[in-house]
């Protein structure tokens, strides 16, 4: 027999737990990498990722996250999570790591702004990350809505780069 799980609604303590989660245990990235690949030379990086050794952790987190994302469309979630198992040399033991990368610009914006009023430590970067997500989801479209795919400038640059930094020196 087949049941059919209904994802019930996420109380303000998994929010509250998911955000010290992030505070404790997650960073929220942003910056610019090589890529031969692309028009410019480099590919901008965003997101959130959450590592620990405890898979049971990994797995409530990615859970809360897939519910508080649960009204979007089926194919943006696809391959937005990342949930990956490694070992990490740095452990002394080579404990198996498990991690959770978000990097879709939607998902992100929702996460960080659910959990604003409950982070401490990581606030102003993600005060930060939705600001310049925000900017690229603007920018990425001309006054029509159709997508751009030249729209990094070097101005663009700055600002993202200034709007970063100034989180990451306060």
């Amino acid at each position: 027999m087949i049941t059919r799980t209904i994802p019930r609604e996420v109380t303000p303590q998994e929010i509250g737990w998911l955000a010290g989660i992030l505070d404790g245990e997650g960073s929220i990235a942003f910056g610019k990498s090589k890529n031969k690949g692309s028009k410019f030379g480099y590919n901008y990086y965003h997101g959130i990722h959450i590592v620990n050794t405890n898979q049971e952790l990994i797995e409530k987190s990615s859970d809360i996250i897939f519910r508080l994302c649960d009204d979007i469309p089926t194919k943006a979630k696809m391959s937005k999570i990342d949930l990956k198992i490694y070992k990490n040399p740095a452990f002394k033991q080579n404990k198996q790591c498990h991690e959770i990368c978000l990097r879709n610009k939607v998902w992100t914006i929702r996460i960080l702004t659910i959990l604003l009023p409950y982070l401490t430590e990581k606030r102003k970067r993600a005060t930060a990350l939705i600001k310049i997500i925000n900017t690229l989801l603007k920018a990425s479209r001309d006054k029509n809505g159709k997508l751009l795919y030249s729209y990094y400038t070097p101005k663009l640059e700055t600002y993202l780069t200034s709007i970063w930094n100034n989180a990451r020196n306060d």
